[in-house]
């Protein structure tokens, strides 16, 4: 379930409260790997433009996983980016965020992600997209057992993320969007 308030207070600036409980529950859960959750985050923040070709976004709060065994996570997540609108039709983004995502390996992970965004609007309808990402991904500390000769728990991996994307407007409300992402951890 999710909640996002939000509040105009200038034309162009709004103050956002985003909640956010989901419910995971697996039909085979593995001791160390898979765990039942119910992972929590609660952001407070402001999204808006500082000057006409200058916007912001600042989001901070608290995040908890409440998992049904083994270690839990309660952290600081958030995020801070910043844009910038050359012309009317083209904007570039560029920030930090930081949140904890339930993972099959050792129940969760958090990610430190920088990222670049660059959208580009042609012919009022179209719409290019691209995006990349790094991620330093730190796992979650579990005890393997027996069934490994070796612990992981100060397993630490540096991620890549690149989308690419396309998108007509059809109508105000209607669009049709293509695109591809690559993954890859180096």
């Amino acid at each position: 379930a999710r909640l996002l308030a939000t509040w105009d207070i200038f034309p162009k600036t709004t103050v956002l409260l985003d909640g956010n409980f989901r419910v995971t529950d697996w039909a085979n859960p593995q001791t160390g790997f898979r765990t039942d959750s119910m992972p929590l985050r609660v952001q407070a923040g402001l999204r808006g433009f500082i000057t006409k070709k200058f916007a912001m976004t600042v989001k901070a709060g608290f995040g908890k996983g409440f998992y049904a065994e083994g270690d839990d996570i309660q952290t600081f997540i958030g995020e801070v980016s910043f844009g910038f609108k050359p012309t009317p039709f083209t904007l570039i983004d560029f920030g930090y965020d930081r949140d904890f995502v339930d993972s099959y390996y050792a129940r969760y992970y958090v990610g430190d992600s920088a990222h670049l965004k660059v959208g580009q609007q042609l012919f009022q309808r179209l719409n290019l997209e691209a995006e990349g990402r790094y991620t330093y991904v730190q796992y979650g500390a579990y005890d393997p057992g027996t069934a490994f000769t070796a612990s992981h728990s100060e397993r630490r991996d540096h991620a890549i993320t690149a989308k690419a994307g396309l998108s007509l407007s059809i109508i105000r409300y209607l669009s049709l969007r293509v695109g591809y992402q690559f993954q890859g951890i180096l």
